[in-house]
């Protein structure tokens, strides 16, 4: 005979209504949780003095303890209001209306030309990809070794020292050199840098798919490959997308989230998975960067005002507004314990030398990097910019520009007009964008703002819809519409021709490219004495162990002794110049290396920036 209490409706029991093996879940991992504050070291048993220098045990030690506690609670709340947010609602059917496609095209021409502008992507950022690593990523590698090598799990996860540190990037990171380590049997000493990228290469490329899913499930399916494509081309994209950094896994976070919260609202089958998917999501955004927490708030109140909007049916709009904030719930079950012991951390951050300029200023260079990927203006710079380009071919440039901004207009009108709620999505994330602009300014020590990686995805999802939309006004045959596609490209090409044809030819920064010319000087039987001086100095250490660091004028002197008594032949490594004259403690020894009595300069090597050209620069005569 069955065991099940017949007085008791299924629906109201915990253990047989639907939707149990979430609820069994979150009763184990609560259960794990109790344990583990139990039979785990208590923060108050650790030695006092231990706040004031900084252990890494003793922060574990503490944040395990706080972030378990934080999850019980949590896991506690979720079992005693289970029936509020595991509940059916059975007259969903009659709220949800299903959206009727606004652009059809057929799905294998869709599939075939989507899968084609990613692997157009791919191309664009595959000479970065495989280039040389700039000065943030080697810093970033430098400060985190431990990274690289397949022990020490307890540092990447928790030693969280640097306020720029992507916890999630590391770990990926870590398992990506793993991997290649065990299939390459490297040399210690080699670096790979696609190895180092592959995890941002893979995201890159993934937000190409994923933008192109957005906007068709928002019933844009010829916006949706334009989308597709101007992130694919955006200069911008190529370049922070690929390189060792957030910016990249930012937009792909942004346009998932996005994905997974408009499946979740629009679900007719009352299904779990989305509003967990969208929960994991948060969880990514919360735990990539520290102030993502925020962003993460900003998605949840974007999804309860959907809820409220779209549903007319109250029961139903509780229910999903339920789900969303257990799904919330969930992921900080999981956030707090990964992320207490580096919140604790925070407290021997070590204060960054000019975070940033001013905010004003690089608002507006935001605003031209978000649509063409370069500066509105740069006077004094060899960076290309919109105000250049103007002043080169000021017709074409105008006309391009009115286009860009009237795709812009009519695709925001278009989207509002037949998409409120992926509007109100679109606007939420720039919302988040200049979120990121204040907490810059307020906290006045993060390194940058992300207002250019929140604003990219509604940007270019915009100008998609708006492309898409004149392509529809105008009534005509395929071939007429293929020729004004084309045009509109090309158009978008000419204007950002400078700035993604840096991409193709220039490293990020040209330390791998310095240290290839001294091997094969070094290999060709010429004896030298490779200094490396001043800002950027360390960094060529990376890539060639043999060279000597020097800072000051004294010690340069000092190294041209050596040379004389070695008898081998001077070679100075110098970047940065402009930051090198400025600096105290290195522009004493700038007016000695570039004596033309004293010394010639052999070769030159560019990068991405004109700050990150690298000169390399020889003795005329060593004594």
């Amino acid at each position: 005979m069955s065991n099940r209490n017949i007085f008791v409706r299924p629906e109201n029991s915990f253990w047989y209504a639907r939707g149990k093996l979430i609820r069994f879940i979150i009763l184990l991992a609560t259960l794990c949780s109790i344990s583990f504050l139990y039979f785990s070291q208590k923060p108050w048993e650790l030695d006092n003095k231990s706040h004031e220098l900084y252990s890494l045990s003793d922060h574990l030690i503490r944040g395990l303890w706080y972030g378990f506690a934080s999850s019980t609670f949590i896991g506690i709340l979720l079992i005693f209001s289970w029936k509020k947010w595991a509940k059916t609602d059975h007259n969903k059917d009659l709220t949800l209306s299903h959206n009727p496609q606004i652009e059809n095209i057929h799905s294998s021409v869709f599939w075939v030309l989507l899968a084609l502008i990613v692997l157009l992507g791919g191309h664009l950022r595959w000479n970065l990809v495989t280039g040389g690593l700039g000065w943030e990523e080697i810093n970033s590698i430098r400060t985190t070794s431990h990274e690289n090598s397949p022990e020490d799990w307890e540092k990447t996860l928790w030693m969280y020292q640097e306020q720029n540190k992507c916890i999630p990037l590391a770990a990926a990171i870590k398992i990506s050199q793993s991997i290649w380590q065990t299939k390459t049997e490297p040399d210690g000493s080699e670096i790979h840098e696609l190895s180092l990228r592959s995890p941002n290469f893979i995201l890159s490329i993934s937000s190409i798919l994923v933008i192109g899913l957005l906007v068709k499930r928002w019933g844009f399916s010829i916006g949706a490959l334009g989308s597709a494509l101007f992130l694919a081309m955006h200069p911008w994209h190529i370049k922070n997308g690929t390189a060792l950094g957030t910016e990249g896994i930012i937009i792909f976070l942004v346009l998932l989230g996005s994905l997974w919260l408009t499946y979740a609202i629009n679900d007719n089958k009352d299904r779990w998975r989305y509003w967990l998917l969208f929960g994991t999501n948060q969880l990514m955004f919360a735990w990539t960067i520290h102030e993502g927490i925020f962003y993460a708030i900003g998605f949840t109140l974007c999804g309860i005002l959907l809820i409220l909007s779209q549903n007319i049916n109250f029961s139903f709009r509780s229910t999903s507004i339920s789900k969303l904030v257990a799904a919330n719930a969930m992921a900080c079950m999981v956030y707090f314990p990964l992320f207490m012991p580096n919140i604790m951390q925070t407290f021997h951050w070590e204060p960054i030398e000019n975070p940033h300029s001013s905010i004003l200023p690089n608002l507006g260079n935001s605003i031209g990097h978000l649509f063409f990927g370069m500066d509105i203006s740069q006077s004094g710079s060899e960076s290309p910019s919109v105000a250049n380009e103007l002043g080169q071919s000021p017709i074409i440039c105008s006309l391009i520009l009115l286009t860009t901004f009237f795709s812009l207009s009519f695709g925001i009108i278009r989207t509002w007009i037949n998409r409120k709620g992926a509007a109100k999505i679109l606007i939420t994330i720039v919302i988040l964008g200049l979120v990121s602009i204040l907490i810059d300014w307020t906290a006045d020590t993060y390194t940058h703002h992300h207002f250019v990686a929140l604003a990219l995805a509604p940007t270019v999802i915009v100008l998609g819809i708006g492309f898409s939309g004149i392509l529809n006004t105008v009534k005509s045959k395929y071939s007429l519409n293929f020729l004004i596609s084309f045009l509109g490209i090309c158009f978008y090409l000419y204007i950002a021709r400078e700035p993604r044809n840096q991409t193709q030819t220039l490293p990020f920064a040209p330390y791998k490219d310095v240290a290839k010319h001294l091997k094969q000087r070094a290999e060709t039987g010429d004896e030298m004495h490779v200094v490396c001086y001043g800002f950027g100095g360390k960094m060529m250490k990376f890539y060639y162990p043999n060279c000597t660091y020097v800072k000051n004028k004294e010690e340069l002197l000092l190294e041209i002794n050596k040379s004389k008594n070695s008898q081998k032949k001077l070679t100075v490594i110098l970047g940065y110049l402009e930051i090198n004259r400025k600096h105290p403690e290195h522009k004493d020894g700038i007016p000695l290396i570039k004596s033309n009595e004293k010394f010639h300069k052999s070769r030159e090597f560019s990068g991405l920036d004109p700050l990150f050209k690298f000169e390399v620069i020889r003795a005329i005569d060593p004594a």
